[in-house]
């Protein structure tokens, strides 16, 4: 079971990036997408199926990146993961499946599709602006942190 979310508090939504809670109300979470100009509702009852979760600790952040901790539940799916898998796994909302998808990309034989490609655009783009917020630094610092976690 998710905890509450808490107006004002930055939340990672695994297909629109960063937000900000602005309001609950009603069983409706108010969060406003940092890439869009207008706040987005979602019933109480569907954050955790889309993934949707506080932003990681400093400690959290630091194991995933340094220590390169990978849920357990991804690491289970092996080399196998294709599309459909790392959707399924971005919507569970379990830190350190980001970087684990990025490898598993970056190992698969091929080309990757153009859903695929677009897939891998926007979770280096929302790790690397979670990493910005987590630790207060600049893109450039954020982006070598990424690599890092990548391995």
């Amino acid at each position: 079971m998710q905890r509450a979310l808490r107006s004002e508090e930055m939340v990672m939504m695994p297909f629109w990036g960063l937000g900000k809670v602005t309001g609950v109300s009603h069983g409706f979470y108010h969060i406003r997408p940092l890439r869009l100009h207008h706040p987005i509702r979602i019933p109480e009852s569907n954050l955790a199926e889309m993934g949707i979760r506080p932003i990681l600790s400093e400690v959290e952040m630091s194991e995933i990146i340094f220590l390169q901790r990978i849920p357990q539940r991804a690491m289970r799916q092996g080399l196998s993961g294709g599309y459909n898998q790392w959707i399924e796994l971005l919507r569970s909302g379990m830190p350190g499946v980001r970087p684990w998808i990025l490898r598993q990309m970056c190992r698969s034989t091929g080309p990757l599709g153009p859903r695929a490609s677009e897939l891998r655009a926007i979770i280096r783009q929302n790790f690397r602006e979670e990493i910005q917020v987590v630790f207060g630094c600049s893109r450039r610092q954020a982006a070598a942190y990424a690599r890092k976690a990548l391995g």
